[in-house]
């Protein structure tokens, strides 16, 4: 454990993720300098967007406006425009009311269907507890545990959309024997354990900023200093050639 988390410090502080963070923002949020970078957008929207819509007061949060303001943040901030829709729509509502029952009673939520969209509104409920755990962050997260040679559990990999990350992950598991690997059967329950508990705990490095240092080097909006697909690219000649 300690081996994989120094390499996941020392990697953050090779970047400053105030300037590689590079997740559009929605244009037509009233209350959000669009001035700021768009790491500061994102940390103010995880922050404040809930609490300005739906009150202060977790215990008197309405479930429906919950439901729908959920809904509204994965497809449109998050950009999964299908998610919800059709036959799926009440199901997803019942679940976003089950996840605002657990947060109004403190439990600790564990997401099984589906990580990818529901983080993203457990992530913006409660943005010190829960991050956003995606295709893209598991990527990168898998990679330093497989650098690191510790004995920490790999995480099953989530469904992404980004042709990149799909070659990405496939080199990848040809250089790690993937298969083979033992996983962590709670994965998102793991990821923000790993996040919350561990790094932010004993190197001051917030949830919200290890997680889009995570989703950041695996995105491939912009040349950067760390690379994950760059690197599990070289990684995978290098082992061609050998």
């Amino acid at each position: 454990m300690d081996k994989l988390i120094n390499l996941l410090v020392h990697e953050f502080n090779k970047i400053d993720i105030k300037y590689l963070y590079d997740w559009d923002t929605p244009e037509d949020i009233p209350f959000v300098d669009y001035t700021k970078t768009k790491y500061e957008q994102a940390v103010y929207l995880k922050e404040n967007l809930f609490r300005t819509i739906l009150g202060e007061n977790l215990q008197e949060w309405d479930k429906d406006k919950y439901a729908n303001l959920c809904f509204s943040v994965i497809r449109k901030w998050g950009g999964i425009k299908k998610f919800g829709s059709g036959d799926w729509e009440d199901a997803r509502k019942l679940q976003f009311e089950d996840i605002l029952t657990d947060l109004k009673n403190g439990t600790e939520i564990q997401l099984v269907d589906t990580i990818a969209s529901l983080s993203k509104a457990l992530a913006f409920s409660d943005c010190k507890k829960y991050a956003i755990c995606d295709s893209r962050t598991i990527l990168s997260l898998n990679y330093f545990i497989f650098k690191s040679k510790t004995s920490y559990k790999m995480f099953s990999f989530l469904e992404g959309r980004g042709t990149k990350v799909k070659e990405a992950r496939e080199k990848f598991e040809k250089i790690c024997d993937y298969e083979k690997r033992e996983k962590h059967k709670d994965t998102y329950g793991e990821y923000c354990t790993l996040l919350r508990r561990e790094i932010e705990k004993n190197h001051k490095i917030t949830i919200q900023d290890m997680e889009m240092f995570l989703f950041s080097i695996a995105n491939d909006k912009k040349n950067k200093v760390v690379d994950i697909c760059k690197m599990i690219e070289d990684d995978f000649v290098l082992r061609q050639n050998s």
